[in-house]
């Protein structure tokens, strides 16, 4: 990592771990302060909880460092699984107390109404009542845990099968198939080498034309991720095998994981594409780095207009981009079909309706103007080992004749 994105991360670590201290406070004066305990057992509940609720950022950190004992991934997914429990906890914390507020102000209202003072438990059966709410909170978020982290590991991996009509296919590519991967997150809690070798084994099963892989294949160094990747070199594609960055690429080994993904097999499309031909026919397949590259590495400015330069005049037009919100500059450039990944689509409740208000499009197929985009929900998973409501997926998309 450059000296310029190490403070970039190190600017970015210090203000998500201000709100999530701010978290961990909300967290224990609503579960811990009112709980009657004692002032050890207060104390004690205070620690677990910190180390509950740090355990994740903590990982985060020491997983820049470049020499890690072999007990580190198991270290790491107990860590990345409470950082899961608090991301359901706070939420369901946060629910719990809007619902009681209301409670409470309905029977004020309709105390109001009927003339009376408004009716009130006495101390002992509060502390009884908030003790039972905030056990249920906690039992749960803790089997919610459990639920995520099983869906998280299910195999074989969902495959997701889109028909995508384009205006003026040429016929030699009606039925043309893509086999799309995004996020897979290599190195991040669950996804290791077996994990990888179903995704490819998966993948190969539908026989696809190309694989694209739209961005964030891991969090970690490419030297100690070797192994793990490996599989991908198996991935058949006999028109090509197409890779663009994501944003973790650059929080990561950039150059080293390019190198690793050409030595897989991938062609790296950075502002560039290449061309499928069928006979007579042409399909152009172009890709650009993630749009928050620039920041990052400033020759990496995604430009979809560049990318497609030089396109035969009349050739479909397919853009891998990692994020969905490329979507205006890819239209502009006559794409035909984007895809995209990045969202998660938001990977676990209540994150996967917290998204859409960050997001212009946030999971599966979407028209914008002539354009059609598509955002894969990831192939795997990034932090808690979760999936709830949000399969990891792959997706085959299939170009169809349309208008």
């Amino acid at each position: 990592m450059s000296a310029m994105n190490f403070w970039r991360f190190i600017a970015f670590f210090t203000v998500a771990m201000t709100i999530w201290t701010g978290l961990y406070v909300y967290a224990g004066h609503r579960l811990i302060s009112p709980s009657g305990l004692s002032p050890s057992y207060r104390l004690l509940a205070w620690l677990v909880l910190a180390a509950v609720t740090f355990a994740g950022p903590l990982v985060l950190f020491s997983g820049r460092i470049t020499t890690k004992p072999g007990w580190f991934p198991a270290a790491a997914m107990i860590g990345f699984g409470a950082m899961g429990f608090m991301a359901i906890v706070v939420p369901l914390l946060f629910t719990k107390d809007i619902g009681l507020l209301l409670v409470a102000a309905v029977s004020k209202v309709h105390a109001l109404v009927a003339g009376r003072a408004a009716a009130g438990l006495d101390a002992g059966r509060r502390l009884f009542l908030v003790n039972a709410l905030n056990l249920g909170v906690l039992g749960a978020a803790a089997a919610l845990v459990g639920i995520g982290y099983a869906a998280a590991r299910r195999r074989p991996l969902q495959v997701v099968r889109v028909d995508i009509p384009i205006a003026d296919l040429p016929p030699a590519f009606d039925g043309f198939k893509i086999a799309q991967l995004s996020d897979i997150h290599l190195g991040a809690s669950v996804i290791r080498r077996e994990h990888m070798e179903s995704i490819v084994e998966a993948a190969n099963a539908l026989s696809p034309d190309i694989v694209a892989f739209t961005g964030d294949l891991a969090d970690g160094y490419a030297r100690e991720l070797r192994a793990d990747a490996a599989p991908l070199s198996s991935l058949r594609a006999p028109d090509g095998k197409f890779f663009v960055t994501g944003n973790h690429e650059y929080y990561w080994d950039l150059h080293g994981w390019l190198s690793e993904v050409r030595r897989l097999g991938f062609d790296v499309l950075t502002n560039e594409h290449r061309l499928v031909r069928r006979g007579d026919a042409v399909l152009a397949v172009a890709g650009v780095p993630d749009i928050s590259a620039a920041s990052m590495v400033p020759e990496h400015v995604p430009e979809p207009e560049t990318a497609l330069r030089g396109a035969p005049e009349g050739a479909r037009r397919i853009l891998l981009a990692h994020q969905p919100r490329s979507f205006r500059a890819a239209e502009a450039a006559g794409v035909d079909l984007q895809l995209s990944g990045h969202t998660h689509g938001g990977q676990f409740w209540p994150w996967t309706f917290v998204i859409r208000l960050v997001m212009p499009f946030v999971v599966g197929l979407h028209r914008f103007q002539k354009m059609w985009l598509y955002v894969n929900p990831g192939t795997g998973t990034w932090g808690p080992p979760l999936r709830l409501g949000m399969p990891s997926q792959i997706t085959l998309l299939t170009l169809r004749r349309g208008s």
